[in-house]
Parts: C-alpha cells; structure tokens; sequence
C-alpha cells in the first residue's frame, strides 16, 4: 500500500518521480539552513536571547558572577513598557476605501466587517506582542490565517421530529411512485432508530492571526527587505502523534518522521535556561511551511526527511505567504533590524555592574570594634558583645582607654563612583529618547511648562516613526483578514457597528457582501493612549473660540455643545444632555436667524 501512495504522489507533484522530488525536497532544507547559519554566523540569535533575558532582568553577564547579589533597576524593562502602550494601547480604527466608484458602498460594509472582526477575534492582543517583539529584538511577525472549527451537537426535540418526518415523507413517496416495494425497505422503527441524533454545526469560521516568534522564521539570506524575499519559512514544532496523524500529509513519510526535544530544536536560543530540563522528552517533529515567493507556491518539509510532507501547491495567500513583517530602525543592506534594547544594552549592563558593586559595598561597611580581652576580662567581654546601652565596664589594666577599645576605620568607595548610576540612567534616556516623564518619574530640576513641552514633543518625534510603522502593520493584518474572507467564508454572518454618535447598528454581511478591491488604513492616533486632560482643555479651548460664532450665527451651538460633552467630558449620550430651541416665530419684518423657517414654510405673509 506504501507504493501506491507513493505513485500517486509522484504523478501529482511538479519534480517527476522519485529522486527529482527528493532532490527539490532537500534543497529547500539547505535553504533554510543556510539561513539558520546566517543567524548563528552575525550572532544574533544569542544576542536575540541576550535582549529578552535583560528585559526579564536576568544576567548572563560573567563580571556578575562574582557578587552575591544582582541589583540593578531594570531600564530596559521601564523603556520597552512605555514605547509600547504609547503605540498599541488600543484597538485601531481602520478605515477602508474603495479602488472604484461603484464599490463605495461595499466599502462601508467592509469597515465595519474588519472592525468588528478584530475586536471579536481579539486581534489586538497578538498585535502587542509581535509590537513587544519589534521594541525588544528589533523586528516582530504576525501570521494571518483563516480557522475553520466544527462541533457535533445533539438535534433538539423538533429537529429530530422534523428529521423523521422527512425521513418518513421520502420513504412513502419512494413506494407510492413504485421504485421500491415496502418489503425491500426497512421497517419504520429501523428507518427512524437509524437517523442521526446529532449535527456538525460550525463553531468558527474567520480569520486567525497570531503572533510568530523571530526565532521560528527563516528568510532568503541575500534578501534585504521582505519584498524582495525569494522564500519564507515558517518553523512549527508538532507532536510526534499529532504529525503522524495528519491526514493532510503523505502516509509514506509521516513514518519516518524522528523526533526531538524543544531544547534540541533551538540549539542557539536560550531565552528561558529553566525550562531546558522539563524539555527533554523526544516527542516533538521540527515542521516547516516553505513559501516559494518567485513560483508562488507552498509545501511542507521537516527535519531529517529526505522528502515533501505535503508537495508544492499554489499558495492561496495574497502575496505568496501568509505573514506581516514590521522592522523596528532599519540597518543599510541588512534585513533585520535593531531594536530599542539592543541600544542601551552596554549601558544596562554597566548599570547592572555598578548597582550592583555599590550594594556589595556597603556590605562590607559593618563596624569594626578591636579590644584587649586581658584588660576587661570575661565578664567585660561578655557585657560588650551584649550590646546593650550604658553597659559600665571595668577595665582592670592600667592602660589608656585607647589602648583598650578602638574603631577600625572604614574605607570604601570613593564618593564620585556613586555618581556612575544616574550618569548611566541619564545616557539611557538621551539613548532611548525615553524621558523622565514619560516614565512617570518626577525631575530632580523644576521646569517650566514650555520645557517640558518641548521634550515632550522631541519625544513625540522619535515615538511618531514607530507609530507609523506598526499602523501599517494593522493595516497589512486587516487587508490579509478581509482578502481570506472574501476566498474562505462559507457562513453568513453579522458586525456590530458603533457611530461616533454611539449609536450601535447590526450589519449582516456574507462572502458576497465584502467581495472588491480596497484600501485599508489605521486612523491616525487611534492606537495611543488619550490624554484625558489635553482632550477637555482643548474642547473647552474649542468652546471659547468658537463662541463669539455662536452669537452671530455662524457655528450651530447644538453642535458644538454635543462635541464638547462628547469629547471633552466623555459623556457618550451627549443628545440627552441637550434642549434642543424651539423655532421662534419672527415679528413683522424681522428677518429669522439662520436655519429658523418662518411660518408657512416661507411663502408670501397672508392677506390683511
């Protein structure tokens, strides 16, 4: 049997028979080695490690061996957990364009389709982590699937009656139009004994993006940017009898799968050194999903296999794969970038040293008392190591006091080494562009508003990159989300939409519904944090301005009392705050304000 699955396959596949296949097999596994060289050659899965362990607070550093005691405020922790909220706080708002004019109404079903979906696929909560991969390592993947989930229920009363009279119907109508005698066909009760008591109903049917670890994804090694990528590999680690089971791959080689430990599969990793002794159990296979981004097509290879899992097939990804590359600061000529960590690493380190060296220190700055034992005596010694006040002691030697007790002097460090710490925090905050307020910390020097103003707004330069590059992130993410819609979506389905007037709305939508071309883009802003405050004295600096408008007709006052409620004080049922005038009826002559009728919809004044 073994043969014939092999047969079938080597006819399917796009190499020939046999040894072609294993060759084309082989060759993608070399790729990905070589790219795993690549990594290992510049270092950087060490130094990967290196940065997530500092952000732990665990050092690998061997200078720190030598102390008792690792002390040292972890920085690196303070700046990655203040650029992140700062970009990725909140769920974006993304808004879609149509390509063409008689798709625009499509377009709004689709927004609403997109911002529906990721909040109730809890997409935001992948986003900050490949967002934490970005600040930490330097670059982060996000993985845009689509999940097909099924569940067998039991038929409720009036569906299993509905079921059997169907049943029933079609059986009578078999022997009415004499296809069949009623002595061929089961008995009644066997016809219905025999029906199905429960049903396949679809749990979930939309699109799954998650977060890929760095460490598991392989790139063209002469690539510099992911367009111009030749391939991408994704590697999954599956248990031993998970893989053997899968029907979705050869028969013939699932067989000869091996398996390995975690440990053993990231041989250069060692971001969690505990976990390495609960990781020795053999029962995991080293899986990779290999897209070809030059022929368009995906296949399965593993580990130690010298053929296909699953053979080339086109991929159905928009774009030949599945995945969303976002790169921290860029590097020339190098695919991977550097992070935020990576910059004031040393300078962690150094504070980690320093810190560290100052508490060692001050251990050894215990007193020191040096005394005759002779000239006290037992008793004397006894009543001195007791430590208690106003101990009188006999000194039973004619001998100056001086020559009884003494101090030995303390000599520590000398008091500029205490200046290093705030030094190295200083130069990490210049290096981060991470200030003491955004920190929450309180400066040590008084400024004025338009100081601090203006470090704010340096820091807001620098933070302005990073948000533009995670928006096109999300952007990327819901355009992959609504082109698997459009290709995978079997059940119909509904999106709760909320106005800016908050005012919540059902639109059903179905595959059909979202189909077109369109533009995706996260609304500026919408993933930061909101300051409250700047918020209402800008509504209440809104009001002011706009006020003497107001008196002459130009601004609607209803308007701009509902915007300041709304966005100034966040009171979401503005409307009900609000009397809104009734329309005054003019005096002979007088001209109506603006946007006040007259009586009689404004036709001639009536006879005298």
């Amino acid at each position: 049997m073994a043969s014939n699955f092999e047969v079938t396959y080597d006819d399917a596949d796009g190499y020939g028979r046999g040894s072609k296949r294993k060759d084309a097999a082989k060759k993608k596994l070399t790729r990905i080695h070589d790219s795993a060289k690549l990594r290992k050659d510049n270092n950087w899965d060490r130094k990967w490690s290196e940065f997530i362990q500092i952000y732990a607070n665990k050092y690998e550093y061997e200078a720190l061996n030598d102390y008792e005691y690792q002390v040292a405020p972890n920085m690196a922790f303070s700046t990655v957990n203040v650029i992140v909220p700062s970009v990725a706080v909140h769920s974006p708002k993304i808004t879609v364009t149509a390509k063409q004019e008689e798709q625009v109404p499509v377009a709004e079903v689709v927004q609403a389709v997109v911002n529906h979906q990721w909040q109730q696929w809890k997409v935001q909560a992948e986003i900050v982590q490949a967002v934490k991969d970005f600040v930490i390592i330097g670059h982060g993947w996000v993985k845009v699937t689509w999940e097909t989930k099924t569940e067998e229920k039991d038929l409720t009363v009036p569906e299993w009656q509905e079921q059997a009279q169907a049943a029933l119907m079609e059986r009578q109508s078999a022997i009415e139009q004499g296809q069949i005698t009623e002595d061929d066909l089961p008995s009644v009760e066997e016809t219905v004994s025999g029906l199905p008591t429960s049903r396949t109903v679809i749990t979930k049917d939309a699109p799954f993006v998650r977060r890929v670890s760095p460490f598991d994804m392989f790139v063209d090694p002469d690539a510099t940017d992911i367009a111009d990528a030749r391939w991408v590999a994704h590697k999954q680690l599956v248990p031993i009898e998970e893989a053997r089971a899968n029907e979705a791959w050869k028969p013939a080689v699932r067989r000869k799968l091996k398996p390995t430990t975690k440990s053993d599969s990231r041989p250069d990793v060692e971001v969690y050194t505990e976990n390495v002794q609960s990781s020795q159990e053999s029962g995991f296979v080293v899986v990779y999903e290999y897209f070809d981004l030059i022929k368009n097509t995906i296949c399965v290879v593993a580990e130690q296999c010298d053929d296909f899992l699953q053979d080339e097939q086109p991929s159905p990804f928009h774009g030949g794969h599945p995945f969303v590359f976002v790169e921290n600061y860029a590097v020339p000529e190098r695919f991977y970038g550097i992070g935020d960590v990576e910059m004031i690493y040393g300078l962690q380190v150094e504070l980690a040293l320093t810190r560290t060296a100052l508490v060692n220190d001050r251990k050894h700055g215990r007193r020191i008392n040096l005394y005759r034992s002779a000239a006290l005596g037992p008793d004397g010694v006894e009543d001195l190591e007791a430590g208690e006040d106003n101990v009188m002691l006999d000194v039973l030697e004619d001998r100056p006091f001086t020559d009884v007790f003494a101090t030995v002097p303390y000599t520590g460090l000398p008091p500029d080494w205490y200046g290093q710490s705030e030094m190295i925090q200083n130069d990490i905050d210049l290096v981060s562009g991470v200030s003491e307020y955004a920190r929450g910390a309180m400066p040590e020097i008084r400024r004025t508003a338009t100081e601090a103003g203006l470090i704010q707004d340096a820091a807001n330069a620098r933070s302005s990159d990073k948000l533009y590059r995670v928006e096109m992130m999300m952007s990327g993410v819901a355009e992959r989300m609504i082109t698997l819609s459009q290709q995978y979506m079997d059940t119909a389905d509904v999106a709760r939409v909320v106005s800016d007037e908050m005012v919540v709305a059902w639109v059903p939508y179905d595959r059909e519904a979202i189909q077109g071309e369109f533009v995706f883009e996260v609304e500026a802003g919408s993933t930061q944090p909101q300051n409250e405050s700047f918020k209402r004295q800008s509504a209440l600096q809104m009001m002011d301005a706009l006020g003497p408008m107001v008196e002459i007709g130009v601004v609607n006052p209803v308007m701009l009392a509902e915007h300041v409620l709304r966005n100034g004080f966040g009171i979401k049922n503005a409307q009900e705050w609000i009397l809104r005038p009734a329309p005054m009826m003019p005096e002979d002559g007088a001209v109506p304000p603006p946007g006040v009728e007259p009586p009689g919809g404004g036709g001639p004044p009536p006879p005298m």
